[in-house]
C-alpha cells in the first residue's frame, strides 16, 4: 500500500489566505460599524410602528363592533347623540362648560 505524501503548504499560499482573512474581517467590521450605529434608530422606529399597529387594531375592533350593531336602532341613536350631538323630539341638550 502506497502512502501519499502531503505537499507542504507554500508561504505564498498562506500569505494570500491571511490577506483574504484580514480583508474579510475589515469589511465585516465596517458593515457592523455602519449598521450598528443605526440600530437604536431602527429599534425606535420599530417600537413606533408597533404602537401604530396596536392603535390601528383597536380602531379596527371598534369598527367591527359598530358593524355588528348596524341594524340596532338604540345603538344608532346612541351614536347620533354622542358623536353628532343630536337629540330626539322634546329633548334638550345641556353642555357642561366647566370642563
Amino acid at each position: 500500500m502506497a502512502r501519499s505524501k502531503k505537499k507542504p503548504v507554500s508561504r505564498s499560499r498562506v500569505a494570500a489566505l491571511l490577506v483574504i482573512v484580514v480583508l474579510v474581517a475589515a469589511a465585516g467590521a465596517g458593515i457592523v460599524r455602519i449598521y450598528g450605529s443605526r440600530l437604536p434608530e431602527l429599534r425606535s422606529k420599530s417600537q413606533a410602528l408597533e404602537a401604530q399597529i396596536q392603535q390601528t387594531e383597536k380602531q379596527n375592533d371598534a369598527l367591527r363592533s359598530d358593524l355588528e350593531h348596524q341594524g340596532d336602532q338604540d345603538f344608532i341613536q346612541g351614536l347620533a347623540r354622542d358623536d353628532l350631538g343630536l337629540a330626539s323630539d322634546g329633548e334638550r341638550i345641556f353642555y357642561d362648560v366647566n370642563n
